[in-house]
């Protein structure tokens, strides 16, 4: 039976690989040891999941997805990183008088907010994440080509994968400069349904086939997000795919 491996996550030394029924995530330790536990997904998730083909809000089916893989630590990073973005564009509007006199501190101080904002998330996922972000992309591709779960198959794929949640960030990050250009005052309600326009844009043509979108991916997958995995991050992400197969073959029985 084939599997519907609909994405993954990578943590420091954790690797989640996630279908539309179980989530495996494996953990290394330092002395070499991993260990890898299955979960079946909450059946609001499991149904969703399946019926995603299905009209209905993408911004549901996104935000499904996170929660139930993501972990609070992460998540509460990840609402306050957005919360922080959402705010200095909305006090700073950077377009109006972009850099005049009367603006030119103000608009300095946004520009170094943006990038710490930026920046140090990035430098931490490069030097923490991207090798076992790497290995977890390698081996789901390794799975969907050849059906394959073996390491040596695994580190002949491509770290950079089209479908990388990587496509999202700069939609998602110029929205508010977009609505800011074009209305004096926008809310949260507005800002969600635009959310929701760019997320049924990906789902019926893909932002990968979009060339400056994907072209930035890739980019920013190949050179900051993500890096060669070693045989430890491989072994991880191969645990994780093996213990999914796994538990899909024995629901069946």
């Amino acid at each position: 039976m084939e599997i519907r491996i609909v994405g993954g996550f990578s943590e420091p030394n954790t690797i989640a690989i996630l279908s539309d029924e179980f989530v495996a995530t494996a953990q290394s330790f330092s002395n070499g040891h991993i260990a890898c536990k299955v979960e079946r997904r909450a059946p609001i998730a499991r149904f969703i999941l399946k019926c995603s083909h299905y009209p209905m809000p993408r911004l549901l089916y996104f935000m499904l997805a996170i929660l139930s893989v993501f972990k609070k630590s992460t998540l509460i990073l990840l609402a306050l990183l957005f919360c922080a973005i959402y705010t200095l564009v909305r006090t700073y509007n950077p377009f109006p008088g972009w850099l005049t006199d009367h603006q030119e501190t103000t608009n300095w101080i946004m520009v170094v907010d943006q990038i710490l904002i930026i920046f140090l998330p990035l430098l931490y996922i490069w030097s923490h994440i991207a090798t076992w972000h790497g290995a977890e992309h390698m081996a789901i591709a390794a799975y969907r080509r050849n059906k394959t779960v073996k390491i040596k198959d695994i580190e002949k794929e491509s770290r950079v994968d089209d479908f990388c949640g990587t496509r999202f960030i700069v939609p998602i990050y110029l929205t508010p400069y977009i609505l800011s250009f074009f209305f004096d005052s926008y809310n949260w309600i507005f800002y969600l349904v635009t959310v929701e326009c760019l997320l049924w844009i990906d789902y019926l043509w893909g932002f990968w086939k979009i060339p400056i979108i994907s072209h930035i991916s890739w980019v920013l997958q190949k050179y900051i997000l993500t890096r060669q995995p070693g045989e430890q991050e491989l072994r991880t992400a191969q645990r994780a795919l093996k213990k999914l197969i796994l538990a899909h073959n024995s629901s069946i029985k």
